[in-house]
């Protein structure tokens, strides 16, 4: 959609965007819109909002690292917003960070720092971070 990647694979154009983010030199990026949705019992990703928001950042004349960086920037501030809303259902006394998608450098990173102003973090033994 962005124009980032030319083929058929969603895990490589992930990929793409996840190698541009690293590119990004700077210290902030675009924000990019994050929300969640509910449908019945529910609450997904609006994923339309998010699109719209990057798209627009593209049309402004962004170049792809800077927007790639803000997805990812802003992904990590979603995900700290969400563990933040948990937290006030659940006490919860930490937050464990696994899975592929951590294995990214900025998105690890921008991640912790976020997450842990507030919790402790843990890792799973098997991770290699």
């Amino acid at each position: 959609i962005l124009g980032f990647y030319q083929g058929d694979s969603l895990e490589e154009a992930g990929e793409v965007l996840l190698a541009n983010a690293n590119n990004f030199l700077g210290k902030k990026g675009p924000s990019i819109d994050y929300k969640p949705i509910k449908v019945d019992e529910s609450f997904y990703l609006d994923i339309d909002k998010t699109v719209r928001s990057a798209i627009s950042y593209k049309l402004a004349g962004s170049d792809r690292d800077i927007i790639s960086f803000g997805i990812v920037e802003s992904l990590a501030t979603f995900i700290s917003d969400i563990t933040d809303n948990i937290h006030q259902d659940m006490n919860i006394d930490g937050v464990v960070l696994g899975g592929d998608l951590f294995r990214n450098r900025v998105l690890l990173e921008k991640t912790a720092v976020k997450l842990a102003k507030n919790y402790p973090l843990l890792f799973p033994k098997e991770a290699s971070i």
